[in-house]
């Protein structure tokens, strides 16, 4: 009796995972092994909205008038357009040098490095002028401390989802199979 009660609890707990797994989303295998759906439109509006929100928390956070938004946001947002390609370019020049791991050239990446960080300064610097054209020398100030505490406030809502979803993941699954 009691291998009977055992042989259909298996054989039921298999049926239900095998029907999860079936109405579970059929995901591809992502570049370092986990299931990830990658969808480039989704991907591009998550960073439009990120730019959107960096941009408001900065003209908040600087206290720029209406006048002073209309001067500044071009030349904010092509100092972020000159940086996004900066920091692109250098991504692309490590991802290159480590392609062959058994001849990775190690002086070559820390020079990119160096470059990347030299040409980011440089744009901070050419920015600042530019910035202190249209802005009062104070919200200068005030828009690149108000960019740093964005990052740093991204970043942590970044760890805390990243901690919260280690411990969610499995409640989730559960809740899920329990409604199907």
């Amino acid at each position: 009796m009691k291998t009977k009660i055992l042989l259909l609890s298996l054989l039921f707990s298999g049926a239900t995972f095998l029907a999860s797994a079936q109405n579970a989303p059929q995901r591809e295998r992502g570049e370092r092994g986990g299931n990830r759906e990658f969808n480039k439109e989704q991907m591009q509006a998550r960073a439009d909205s990120a730019r959107i929100a960096r941009t408001a928390f900065v003209v908040e956070k600087a206290g720029l008038t209406a006048a002073e938004q209309a001067a500044f946001l071009p030349l904010y947002q092509e100092y972020q357009t000159k940086l996004r390609e900066a920091r692109q370019a250098s991504r692309q020049a490590m991802r290159a040098a480590r392609q062959n791991e058994s001849a990775v050239d190690y002086a070559q990446l820390n020079s990119t490095f160096v470059a990347q960080k030299v040409r980011e300064a440089e744009l901070l610097q050419e920015y600042s002028a530019k910035f202190n054209q249209v802005l009062p020398a104070e919200k200068a100030w005030k828009v690149f401390q108000a960019e740093k505490r964005f990052h740093q406030k991204a970043f942590k809502r970044g760890e805390k989802n990243a901690s919260d979803n280690r411990g969610r993941r499995g409640c989730e699954r559960r809740q899920n199979n329990a409604a199907n």
